[in-house]
């Protein structure tokens, strides 16, 4: 008995292994290849994310499945078996502290890393913990659409001013960036999406990888940690598409020691607010959360026909249509994903 995998934290790295045989992996095209049978669509696991609820261990694909929360994968004899993981040890140090350290450990090999700033209370916690440690060599980025109601450039400008940040590097993009990088996201994702908001991930992760970056810091994973989020709609995906882009993903969240401070989940985040107090203005620590959602774009290009009314008929749902929606950009997904299909 080997344990060859273990669930990240909140799927940051998605790992895959067949229902039979000993084929795993970190994507779920290079279990499909160890097999020798046909793909299939698994209807449950469409019918999860067509219905915006993916249960982490489903995909899309049959026989096919996810390491799931708090579980190792091992592989025995003849083929790959679940078992529960080791709980973390409990914290008895202060949530303060903890988050110190954890953000100087993610700094102290020496790799090429960039941070990503936004407008929001958990990556400038981030930042202003990595100048704290004295770490302000660190370069800043953030990523821009310039799509009215969604882009942050500004609220980002006066955030990185606040930290003190002298130079915010900004790396631009627009719509039809967004939607030309859809099928590269999907094929990377390997799950259907119904907002384009991840392809900003992997624009921003494409540009850093291509000057020689290696790690992307952020604060994702705080509202999972402190307001109880659910993550299986969305840290997969871009801990998918990091990973892809040749990045390695990090976050103070993700510290196992982070995460046992954090007793009592609320939707505001109260304990990690009143903490960042120490270290944020009043201005960010206060912001309110604001909608991540990107503006509905137009990826009907895309759109596989055969394939998808192959699927909707396998579904019982009747024929479905082209549209400018999320749920058109869900079945556009699944075309994009049926050349997984053989």
């Amino acid at each position: 008995m080997t344990v060859v995998a273990s669930y990240a934290p909140f799927g940051t790295r998605p790992c895959y292994y067949a229902a039979a045989g000993t084929a795993y992996g970190p994507t779920i095209e290079s279990v499909l290849k160890q097999q020798s049978a046909h793909s299939r669509w698994d209807l449950c696991g469409v019918k999860n994310y067509l219905d915006r609820s993916p249960d982490g261990w489903r995909t899309c694909f049959a026989d096919i499945h996810a390491v799931p929360p708090e579980t190792e994968l091992v592989v025995s004899g003849d083929r790959c078996t679940l078992r529960a993981a080791t709980p973390p040890s409990p914290s008895w140090t202060s949530l303060p502290e903890t988050l110190e350290q954890a953000v100087a450990n993610l700094v102290s090999d020496g790799r090429r890393t960039a941070v990503a700033l936004s407008g929001g209370l958990d990556s400038a916690l981030l930042v202003a913990l990595l100048r704290r440690i004295g770490r302000d060599d660190i370069p800043v980025f953030t990523l821009t659409s310039g799509l009215p109601g969604y882009c942050e450039r500004s609220v980002t400008e006066c955030a990185a001013a606040m930290l003190g940040v002298q130079q915010l590097q900004v790396i631009e993009t627009n719509a039809m960036e967004m939607v030309s990088a859809f099928p590269a996201v999907i094929a990377a994702a390997e799950v259907p999406l119904f907002n384009l908001h991840p392809v900003n991930r992997w624009l921003l992760s494409r540009a850093l990888q291509r000057e020689g970056y290696e790690v992307l810091l952020t604060g994702d994973g705080a509202d999972q940690v402190f307001a109880g989020s659910d993550p299986r709609n969305y840290l997969p995906i871009i801990g998918a598409l990091t990973r892809a882009a040749g990045l390695e993903l990090r976050s103070p969240f993700f510290n196992e020691q982070v995460m046992a401070c954090a007793h009592l989940a609320t939707p505001e985040k109260t304990l990690l607010r009143q903490t960042a107090r120490q270290w944020l203005p009043k201005a960010l620590f206060d912001r309110p959360k604001s909608a991540t959602y990107a503006p509905e774009l137009d990826v009907r290009e895309f759109w596989n026909e055969p394939a998808i009314q192959e699927l909707a008929a396998q579904l019982h749902v009747g024929p479905v249509h082209p549209n400018v929606n999320a749920q058109a950009t869900l079945w556009t997904s699944l075309g994009l994903l049926a050349n997984l299909i053989n």
